[in-house]
């Protein structure tokens, strides 16, 4: 995957959102942590507090730094190491961080909390969404928001195994709608979002600890995009289309053109292709043959709510489906024609891109 130049931490412009921060040098960053006692219930009688001989159990505060980059497409990498563990520390990349709703992806390392209470055998690596429940809409009463929750997307391990004073190198590869995760250079999950693709939101770190947390070795890589091309290529015709128009244009917005050459060949590996139009930013499809294949492709990448752009010779007439709800150029096999499928492209790339 072709990424633009990397970034560090001495290249990054950053800011503390919630808890404490400090510098480490010019290339780390530390989390102080602490904990506190949560306030007393008001509907609690002071007998029943008194009568209690059970000490309170302690929560930890929480931080959030952000950085200046928006991260869409791309690898960000740091290093973490705590200085004490229980089962409420957390250390995550906080992969997306919407300014205006607050919401957060996040994939980090933890002793077991945020899921699992009392007792604790909670998950050692966790992808996970903070969010109001979809499936719940603003409240009738004053029309406030539902209340946030944490969404387990991916959960591995066990969080017993958290260790102090021991570094753990989180990694996280964003292509489309795939995020892979690692841990010390091995993948350890995957997970296909269900979205097209991240919305662009800048990214930061997320943490929860009752004492120092380091975080080193912060990059960040934002990759060229990829656009897959659905289309036919033994015909002269279409391989000058994707060489001629498809592939520069692509370019000229930012994406990179890619196509399997062997997607109509046997042996074709049906959960590859599936694989390749996830991890794209767009689809765009060349639909004048009626190719089996690439009906099914282009339905799939419907299905995942890709954004969805169909070419088709304007001779050929109507196609076997209704193209009308989807982007569709039908163009001409003339030098004018060529001119206007490049124009029409470029201004639908453009306005997916720019959202």
């Amino acid at each position: 995957m072709e990424t633009s130049q990397g970034k560090s931490l001495p290249d990054l412009r950053w800011v503390p959102l919630e808890g404490t921060w400090e510098k480490d040098g010019e290339d780390a960053l530390v989390y102080v942590g602490g904990e506190y006692a949560p306030p007393v219930s008001p509907a609690t009688s002071p007998a029943t507090v008194e009568e209690s001989k059970e000490p309170r159990p302690k929560l930890v505060w929480f931080g959030t730094a952000l950085f200046d980059q928006h991260f869409k497409d791309g690898r960000i990498r740091m290093q973490v190491e705590f200085s004490k563990v229980d089962h409420r520390s957390i250390a995550a990349i906080m992969i997306q961080y919407d300014p205006g709703t607050k919401d957060m992806l996040v994939f980090g390392v933890s002793g077991g909390g945020l899921k699992f209470e009392p007792g604790v055998s909670g998950y050692f690596f966790k992808l996970m969404r903070w969010a109001s429940p979809r499936d719940q809409t603003q409240s009738q009463q004053g029309g406030s928001a539902p209340p946030k929750v944490w969404t387990p997307l991916f959960e591995v391990g066990l969080g017993v195994n958290l260790r102090a004073d021991r570094p753990y190198d989180l990694e996280v590869l964003v292509r489309g709608a795939v995020v892979t995760l690692y841990v010390d250079g091995v993948e350890i999950g995957k997970h296909t979002l269900a979205i097209p693709s991240l919305p662009g939101n800048p990214w930061g770190i997320f943490c929860g600890s009752h004492s120092k947390v380091h975080f080193r070795k912060i990059s960040f890589n934002q990759a060229v995009p990829k656009a897959f091309v659905v289309m036919q290529f033994e015909p002269p015709e279409y391989e000058a289309l994707f060489q001629d128009v498809i592939e520069p244009v692509c370019r000229s917005e930012g994406l990179k053109a890619y196509r399997a050459d062997s997607t109509y060949l046997p042996g074709l590996v049906i959960e590859d292709i599936k694989r390749q139009i996830a991890e794209s930013r767009v689809v765009i499809a060349e639909i004048t043959p009626s190719n089996p294949n690439v009906y099914y492709e282009v339905g799939y990448a419907d299905a995942l709510n890709k954004p969805l752009i169909l070419i088709a010779d304007r001779e050929e007439g109507l196609k076997p489906f209704d193209v009308r709800a989807y982007r569709t150029i039908f163009y001409e096999n003339s030098i004018g024609g060529k001119n206007r499928i490049e124009n029409d492209l470029r201004a639908y790339l453009k306005g997916i891109m720019d959202r």
